[in-house]
């Protein structure tokens, strides 16, 4: 079992997971709006939303070894890779593209789940795998949405990735509080 090195409060990890989900959902979404829309700031939401699988490792690293840590965030950019480049796909206009991308991010949600149920008894790898399928579809349809000036639509959809993401944030909360008896 690995030794939790710091203290880390119940309600503090709470907000900082939560956070970070919400931040995840937010400057994806900030992403394919600039990518779509080929808006100038895109390098500067890329620097952005790239920080967020840093922010989860040093997290991790408060529970887990650096290896463990570094090697979450690794598959973590990877797999938000894959979520935010279903934009630039869409754009090019070819299924055949976009359909193997979703291949591909299943795969990298596939190997995340998996990872995360290794590392935490209290994680399920199949829940884990399912709630990131899960944003993945919904993330895929919020780019088809927005490409196609289904604003509205696009919106409400939001609300409902937002939704997913706290879902996923509790699960991580609950599986770090257990398998650290935090509480």
């Amino acid at each position: 079992m690995y030794q939790k090195r710091l203290f880390y409060p119940v309600f503090k990890l709470h907000d900082d997971i939560r956070l970070l989900w919400l931040e995840n959902v937010l400057w994806t979404r900030f992403f394919i709006i600039s990518a779509i829309f080929s808006l100038p700031d895109i390098q500067s939401v890329i620097q952005r939303i790239l920080r967020n699988p840093e922010d989860f490792a040093k997290i991790f690293r408060c529970f887990y070894n650096d290896k463990i840590a570094k090697r979450f965030e690794e598959l973590f950019s990877n797999f938000l890779f894959n979520v935010t480049n279903m934009a630039n796909v869409v754009k090019e206009e070819n299924q055949q593209n976009f359909e193997n991308l979703r291949g591909n991010c299943q795969d990298s949600a596939r190997e995340l789940a998996r990872f995360l149920a290794h590392i935490n008894p209290y994680w399920n790898e199949r829940q884990l795998f399912n709630l990131f399928n899960e944003y993945l579809g919904l993330r895929a349809d919020e780019v088809l949405l927005i490409f196609n000036g289904r604003y509205r639509e696009s919106i409400r959809l939001f609300e409902k990735i937002q939704d997913q993401a706290l879902k996923t944030a509790q699960i991580m909360i609950s599986g770090l509080i257990w398998q650290f008896r935090l509480i």
